[in-house]
């Protein structure tokens, strides 16, 4: 089993008395089984830490022979040709972190006030970036854009660029959210 792909394991408690993560205050009982299982959840998290596939494996299998659920996150993590650039300022990655991803983000007063910006330019084959002509990242009839190559047969260091130079009414758009494909 390989842990460093990007994803990691969450367990949650479940049983048919209680649904996932529901604690009732007068309950002993129902807070004594919350931290047995923060309990096992910390154990897990440290095996996956460590790369102990053996104990993973068997806290698995315990989990889900007792009754418990097992949801799988995916962790945001990006490779560094994924790279967004907004006016040729970098946005995500390239330095500028991951705090835009899934996020609606307003473009700039200068971007929205110029009817010549913003001009996007989305690198690599593992993100997208969506642009809206309302704020708040909703979308209006046919006004928004995606701008990315989100096909994983085509080189990592893909880029794909679009601004008002393609369309003028993309001068006037508000908002973009960058996802992962």
């Amino acid at each position: 089993m390989q842990f460093t792909q990007g994803i990691i394991f969450v367990l949650v408690a479940c049983s048919s008395a209680m649904g996932p993560g529901v604690i009732h205050q007068n309950s002993s009982s129902a807070v004594s089984a919350r931290s047995a299982s923060v309990q096992k959840l910390e154990v897990f998290q440290r095996a996956i830490r460590e790369n102990d596939t053996g104990l993973v494996t068997s806290h698995l299998a315990s989990h889900l022979a007792s009754g418990m659920s097992l949801h799988f996150v995916a962790k945001a993590r990006l490779d560094i040709n994924q790279k967004v650039y907004i006016e040729g300022q970098p946005t995500l990655g390239d330095g500028a972190g991951q705090g835009s991803l899934n996020k609606c983000r307003s473009f700039a007063p200068q971007h929205v006030d110029s009817p010549d910006a913003p001009h996007v330019k989305v690198c690599g084959n593992g993100i997208k970036m969506t642009a809206y002509l309302l704020g708040a990242c909703k979308g209006y009839y046919k006004h928004s854009r995606i701008v990315g190559k989100c096909q994983s047969s085509m080189p990592p260091d893909t880029c794909d660029a679009y601004g008002p130079a393609q369309d003028a009414s993309y001068g006037a758009y508000q908002s973009y959210k960058i996802e992962q494909c």
